[in-house]
Order: structure tokens, then C-alpha cells, then sequence
């Protein structure tokens, strides 16, 4: 019995030692095919041939248009990741990443983002970026698949799983440029959003203050209200008079504030003369104590002690 389970140990021993040599000899197969591949694209004729049969350009690029980039990056999963090839135009900030596969890889369409926008991050320059002639780096992105199942993965990684958002293009940002619309527009305009694009357009403070006096009456919600002080306190002040802007935020409050204002003024006044009431009252309890005790001949100097009066007030 003791015989064959050591037997049996020997036996998925060497079945593991055999499965984990298949797994090593199976990587190492794909690293010198992956090797093979990138010494063939060190060729700058090889990488051009590549350009024009996978981009089929209108012109074709030739050999001597194209110069090796160097990129080696570290990826967000802190991993040192060096891209299998990067070419670019030469003077132009155009670049073309070739990545081979000899798998099908579901995440291409997210690496191969990934890839670009590292790639566009090593290259910019950060000097001339916000300047308005400056070229951004383009990534122009090549799989090269030479695996035997036919390659089913997604050529973008943006797709819209919304029928009402098929017509968008993924390759451009969408722009709202409040430029495009009249005052007028904005005013009329029921949204709120609309009220902070047309407080923005408007620089001229009297045209300003007569603008915000009417959006203030359109306002309705308690939250586009609490939104609306907001912005009149923090966007309006280099704008308006600090009376200007108070007064309007009086009125999105519906007049509360001068309301609140008199009744703080009321409740003082109660409490001043309900204090003076207490001490004209007290003073003419003690004058009627002071005047018991001079009818009993006691001595004015006792009195003066024990009510506190002057000698004057008590003869």
C-alpha cells in the first residue's frame, strides 16, 4: 500500500515537472517568434512595406521618410513595458506603433490605447502644447496577427452600446462654444445651464446687472437657486458692486433677508426694555424698602449699606 502511493507521488511529480516544461517551452516559442519579428521591422524598407499594405496611404511612405523612436514607459499597473515597434515621420510628429500577435487578445483595442496615449506623452512638448501652431503627436497603430484562428476582436475600443448614440464620432471630442449663441437665446433659454453660459458672455456691468435681475425672477428649484448665489458671489464679484450682488441675492431669497432683518430688530428692542423694566421696577422696590426703614429711625448709614442708595437719595 505504502509501495503505491509513492509510486503514485513519482507519478504527478513528473507530470507537473512535464506540464510546467510544456508551458516554458510554449512561452519561449512565442519569444523568439515575437524576437524574430522585431529584428525583421529593425529594417526601415520592411516597416515601410508594412505601413503601406496595412494603411494603403494615397501616396506611398517611403524607407527614407522614416526614423526609429525609442520609447520604454512605465504603464499605470507600474509595469516596465517596452512598445514591440514605434516609427515616425521624419520632421513631422507622426508616429506608427506595430504590435505582433500570434494570439487573439480580447484587450487589444484597450492596450493599444493604452500604448498611444504613453507614447503621445513621451513625445509631446509640454512647452509648446497650449500654443496654437504646435502639432500634437498622432499614434497611427498596426496589428500585425499571425495566429491560425481567424482574428475576431473589435478594431475600436469606443464602441456605443446605445442606438441613440450610434452617430457620435469616437475620434473627435464634441464641443459646446457659448459663442455660437445670442444672449437673447440664452435668456429665453428655461435651462439654468443656459442662465451661467449667458452670465459668462456678458462683461458690460450695467448690461450685467439688468440681465441678472431677470434671471433671477426665471429661477425657480431650490437648487438652481442655492446654485445661482453661488455663482453671484463667487463669479460676479470682480463684476458687480458687492451692494448689487446683495441685493440680489436678497431677491432669489424672496425678501427674507430685510424680513429676518427686522425681526432680529424687534426681538432686541423686547429684550432692551424688558431688561429696563426689571431695573426701573427692582430701583422701586428698594426706594419703598429705604423709606420703611427711615419711618423706624434706623440710621442712614445702615440704610446706605443695605440698599445701595446715596445718602441724597435717601433723605
Amino acid at each position: 500500500m505504502k509501495l503505491e502511493k509513492e509510486q503514485a507521488k513519482e507519478k504527478n511529480t513528473l507530470k507537473e515537472v512535464s506540464s510546467q516544461y510544456e508551458i516554458t517551452n510554449n512561452y519561449n516559442i512565442h519569444h523568439k517568434h515575437d524576437k524574430t519579428y522585431r529584428k525583421c521591422l529593425g529594417s526601415k524598407r520592411n516597416v515601410a512595406y508594412i505601413i503601406n499594405k496595412a494603411l494603403k496611404p494615397k501616396k506611398q511612405i517611403k524607407e527614407e521618410e522614416l526614423e526609429k523612436y525609442s520609447n520604454r514607459y512605465i504603464t499605470e499597473q507600474l509595469l516596465d513595458k517596452e512598445t514591440d515597434i514605434v516609427y515616425k515621420l521624419k520632421q513631422k510628429e507622426i508616429y506608427f506603433l506595430i504590435e505582433h500577435q500570434s494570439k487573439i487578445d480580447y484587450s487589444m483595442p484597450y492596450r493599444i490605447e493604452e500604448y498611444k496615449i504613453e507614447i503621445m506623452k513621451s513625445a509631446i512638448d509640454l512647452r509648446k502644447v497650449k500654443t496654437k501652431n504646435y502639432k500634437i503627436p498622432v499614434v497611427i497603430p498596426i496589428v500585425i496577427y499571425t495566429g491560425k484562428e481567424k482574428w475576431k476582436v473589435g478594431l475600436e475600443l469606443n464602441n456605443i452600446y446605445d442606438r441613440r448614440l450610434e452617430h457620435i464620432n469616437m475620434l473627435q471630442y464634441n464641443l459646446i462654444d457659448i459663442n455660437n449663441y445670442t444672449k437673447e437665446d440664452l435668456l429665453e433659454s428655461k435651462n439654468f445651464m443656459d442662465k451661467i453660459f449667458l452670465i459668462e458672455k456678458t462683461e458690460d456691468t450695467k448690461e450685467l446687472t439688468k440681465i441678472m435681475q431677470k434671471v433671477v425672477k426665471q429661477v425657480k428649484t431650490e437648487e438652481d437657486k442655492n446654485n445661482l448665489k453661488m455663482l453671484i458671489k463667487k463669479a460676479l464679484k470682480p463684476k458687480m458692486q458687492q451692494e448689487e450682488i446683495e441685493n440680489l441675492i436678497n431677491e432669489i431669497e424672496g425678501g427674507k433677508r430685510n424680513m429676518f432683518a427686522v425681526e432680529e430688530m424687534v426681538i432686541k428692542e423686547n429684550i432692551r426694555l424688558r431688561e429696563e423694566g426689571i431695573k426701573e421696577g427692582r430701583k422701586r422696590t428698594i426706594i419703598q424698602i429705604a423709606k420703611e426703614m427711615k419711618k423706624n429711625n434706623i440710621a442712614i448709614e445702615l440704610i446706605e449699606k443695605i440698599t445701595g442708595l446715596t445718602r441724597k437719595e435717601i433723605e
